[in-house]
């Protein structure tokens, strides 16, 4: 079993712990997708696919705006989640079980204005072959000069910051009524960040284990997604530091990739 599948499908109810935990702030987070949507032309009314959307937090609050949003995840339980809340918010979004190295097997050609991939989703789960494989059906289901979103990704730079200056080194992250220890490391000739996650109840002052969950991801500068995409039938547009701002990516070693592309 690959960690893909151990992580979203056997073990999904503890990623839905965390997702249900960054709820609170998706309709401020949503905004600000739309808010790059638009600069680059796509207005309500158009229709997005997000793939890996897991429980809707972004698609949901897309459609809330106005947008004509198809979600896609490979765990059933997160899309369950995500129909449940959509349907009591009595919000139009429609989400399917699917693997997204197979979108243009499950969507007609040219049936999008835009994807959408947000928190560090899909590229660089598998390989450099298999990334291609997605970004290359993700084109063929966008329409001419239709846009791709690669949103709030992990970059190379990030991880050698974070995680090769201070190999092993523990990380602490409180949810409320459950606590996560992160411990990262980076394979740095390789360019791949190893991680595991441990999850925690708390029972008065006591942390008590509850499982874990480990996954490796491939982590791109902005050179290599630009080179990825490129290959793939995209043409790059713009790469922003922070969504909020929408301020031009000037320092890597400090944010996320934002990176817009044009199908061409």
């Amino acid at each position: 079993m690959s960690w893909v599948e151990e992580f979203f499908i056997r073990k999904s109810h503890l990623f839905l712990k965390i997702l249900n935990a960054l709820w609170g702030k998706s309709e401020e987070e949503a905004k600000h997708v739309a808010r790059v949507l638009k600069v680059h032309g796509v207005n309500e009314g158009s229709k997005i696919l997000e793939v890996g959307c897991g429980n809707g937090r972004i698609a949901i609050n897309l459609a809330k705006l106005g947008y004509e949003v198809v979600g896609l995840d490979i765990s059933p339980e997160l899309v369950k989640d995500a129909c449940r809340k959509a349907k009591s918010m009595k919000v139009k979004a429609k989400f399917l079980v699917g693997d997204a190295r197979k979108i243009d097997r499950i969507f007609e050609p040219k049936e999008f204005d835009a994807v959408i991939f947000y928190w560090t989703t899909l590229i660089g789960y598998y390989d450099e072959e298999t990334d291609k494989q997605i970004l290359l059906a993700c084109r063929r289901v966008v329409k001419d000069h239709g846009k791709l979103f690669i949103l709030k990704h992990a970059s190379r730079e990030i991880a050698l910051v974070k995680y090769e200056t201070m190999p092993g080194k523990k990380h602490y992250t409180d949810y409320g009524d459950f606590v996560v220890i992160e411990e990262h490391n980076f394979d740095i000739l390789r360019s791949k960040v190893q991680t595991k996650w441990e999850f925690y109840v708390k029972e008065g002052k006591n942390l008590i284990f509850q499982d874990e969950i480990s996954f490796t991801l491939r982590v791109y500068s902005l050179h290599e997604l630009i080179s990825l995409a490129e290959k793939t039938g995209w043409k790059y547009v713009k790469a922003y530091g922070d969504l909020r701002e929408l301020r031009e990516y000037s320092m890597p070693f400090r944010e996320s990739l934002n990176v817009v592309f044009e199908a061409t």
